[in-house]
């Protein structure tokens, strides 16, 4: 398991507790507090819609609609702009909703294709996933 410093940060409705997720737009983690802004993808909880939204210059240009259930999280489906698409929105919701499971103590059930490629690629995250296989 990793250090707490090594995990990203999510806004939790908007309310920034402990600083935002940025990733550059090649999936990067961004030095905390130093570079610029522009083109880093910022990951904020939106617990009341059940949702990360992936925001890139103030736009948000993804989300990663999820079920929070007692002891997992399902990650239901990704959508990200077709104008931002390569641009790191979707790995870095997964990123995020991964650390934030870690974190929570949550088990994660990737239900959309693209949580579970990014699993795939991403072997080090499988400990977390529920089910067989991973």
């Amino acid at each position: 398991m990793t250090d707490d410093a090594d995990q990203p940060h999510i806004e939790q409705d908007y309310e920034d507790r402990a600083g935002p997720l940025t990733r550059d737009r090649r999936g990067v983690d961004a030095p905390d507090g130093s570079g610029e802004q522009h083109g880093q993808v910022q990951v904020r909880d939106r617990a009341s819609a059940s949702r990360y939204e992936a925001v890139i210059d103030g736009e948000t240009v993804g989300i990663l609609q999820y079920e929070r259930l007692r002891d997992s999280i399902e990650l239901i489906h990704t959508v990200t702009d077709p104008a931002h698409r390569g641009h790191g929105a979707a790995s870095a919701l997964v990123h995020a909703a991964f650390a934030q499971a870690r974190r929570d103590g949550l088990t994660v059930n990737p239900i959309c294709p693209f949580v579970e490629s990014w699993v795939n690629r991403h072997p080090e995250e499988a400990d977390i996933v529920a089910g067989d296989g991973r």
